[in-house]
């Protein structure tokens, strides 16, 4: 059991004082925020030093998402009557471990009483040119996205099954310690046209871009980065599926002018990250998708709804 005045002290490791970031002269400030909720977010049993890492890296890939640079972040630490201190301390090392990794401060963070929750406001900044946004995509324009889709949804899935994936099993490791596409979003500046990270599954999150920027999408699904082990286990129709709706990908989303293909080509190789065409954008609203040519039904694939805590 932990008492109040212990658990804030752990907290003070992060943040000892209230911390003050250096405003840079003509770059604009990016915040967001997210909250993971025990039972919602994260399994009870989850390790906490992953977790703390995770919560952290959620949100810079928020920012990855505006072509930001992190700068800080705050915490919020909802915390229940029966929490154990030693659960706490590695939540805490796993906060702390992912903030130097990042090159980041904690700016502040403080505690309530209730369900185990972590909310984290992350801050950064970029160029108010070159910020990327969700609202400038157009017709013609084509969509990528980062990495491998539906791999952390897969690892989900098993474990729900009661299937013992080791620590280092790489699909594991992407669900409890994605890695935030900063160096992604940095190449993109001035160049994607729109762009977000994949937190709630592709088809969701892609739908913010088009409702923003007034568009509609094709997308062409034989094009859509799987893990080999994952199409093996699942068959291609299932790996889809979790390519498109799994969800805590973590991977960025991301339109273009195909004028300009060359050159996301060599900025993204020049930052080590690999990328996939899948598709592009229309004047006609909503997604069509097809594989091999052929119209896909996609019905009822949608992603992941926090409320319900299910992929559909």
């Amino acid at each position: 059991m932990a008492s109040h005045s212990g658990t804030a002290r752990l907290l003070e490791r992060l943040s000892p004082a209230p911390g003050v970031v250096a405003a840079v002269p003509g770059e604009a400030v990016a915040v967001t925020v997210d909250t993971l909720v025990e039972g919602g977010h994260f399994f009870p049993h989850t390790d906490p030093r992953r977790l703390g890492r995770k919560a952290l890296a959620v949100n810079l890939s928020d920012l990855a998402a505006m072509g930001a640079v992190p700068l800080g972040w705050t915490l919020l630490l909802q915390w229940p009557a029966e929490g154990d201190e030693a659960w706490l301390e590695p939540l805490v090392g796993g906060l702390e471990e992912e903030t130097r990794d990042r090159g980041v401060r904690c700016l502040g963070a403080t505690l309530c009483r209730g369900p185990l929750a972590l909310t984290i406001q992350a801050i950064g900044r970029v160029s108010p040119a070159g910020a990327l946004r969700r609202d400038r995509g157009r017709p013609g324009q084509r969509l990528a996205v980062t990495g491998h889709l539906g791999v952390a949804a897969w690892a989900l899935r098993r474990l729900e099954a009661g299937e013992r994936l080791d620590a280092d099993d790489p699909a594991r490791l992407a669900l409890e310690l994605p890695e935030p596409q900063l160096a992604a979003g940095r190449a993109l500046v001035e160049l994607a046209t729109a762009a977000i990270d994949l937190s709630d599954g592709l088809l969701q999150d892609l739908g913010h871009i088009l409702r923003a920027s007034g568009v509609g999408a094709t997308l062409e699904l034989e094009r859509l980065p799987l893990e080999a082990g994952m199409v093996s286990q699942l068959g291609r129709q299932e790996a889809l599926r979790l390519a498109l709706a799994g969800g805590d990908d973590y991977q960025l989303c991301f339109s273009y002018d195909p004028l300009r293909e060359e050159e996301v080509a060599r900025r993204l190789a020049a930052a080590g990250v690999a990328w996939s065409p899948i598709g592009w954008l229309e004047a006609e609203a909503g997604v069509r998708l097809r594989l091999d040519g052929r119209p896909f039904d996609g019905a009822g694939i949608t992603g992941w709804d926090p409320f319900r805590g299910a992929v559909r």
